[in-house]
């Protein structure tokens, strides 16, 4: 059955154009993958990512720049674990396995955010309360004293005095009056 097929000049043709197409076509396919990738891609030339954790920009800069890195600032955000001016974060990470020429992006750290304490001294406790929470810290304890000069159920000190700056981390101890 496919012997007479085969027997006409013209379908000879079309399996030999066929074959002469496919044949080129992987020929092209495997010269792409084995000789062009590969100095397109720069295999081989993989170069890791160094720490730059806790450092300046500057020390950043001298330690990219001998691997051919270039580093980009992404933003500026504030990091309780990381002094003011160095990096906080980077992308990609330590140690991974980069092409020359790669970015490195940065967020520097701006330290460690301060909050003024607000003076709550004089209102109620949950006023005060209200008033800590709102200044983004928060209110560690509630303790209880006499006092002539304010009515019972009122504020009556403080700790941290207001207006002292602290971290996010500091809690607010109220003295209320009974």
């Amino acid at each position: 059955r496919v012997r007479p097929w085969l027997e006409k000049e013209k379908n000879r043709r079309r399996i030999l154009v066929w074959g002469s197409f496919s044949a080129g076509f992987l020929s092209i396919v495997l010269l792409f993958d084995i000789i062009v990738m590969p100095i397109y891609l720069r295999e081989g030339l993989e170069i890791r990512v160094p720490d730059l954790l806790g450092k300046t920009y500057d020390e950043a800069y001298r330690l990219s720049g001998k691997d051919r890195l270039s580093l980009v600032i992404d933003g500026r955000d504030y990091f309780d674990d990381a002094p003011n001016g160095c990096i906080a974060s980077q992308r990609p990470l330590p140690g991974t396995l980069v092409k020359p020429d790669r970015r490195i992006h940065l967020i520097i750290s701006l330290g460690p955010r301060s909050f003024k304490i607000p003076n709550v001294v004089g209102m109620s406790p949950r006023d005060a309360e209200l008033s800590i929470r709102d200044a983004g810290l928060t209110l560690s304890q509630k303790r209880y004293r006499s006092s002539k000069k304010y009515p019972p159920g009122v504020v009556v000190d403080q700790q941290p005095k207001a207006n002292a700056e602290a971290s996010e981390k500091t809690g607010v101890v109220l003295f209320i009056s009974r």
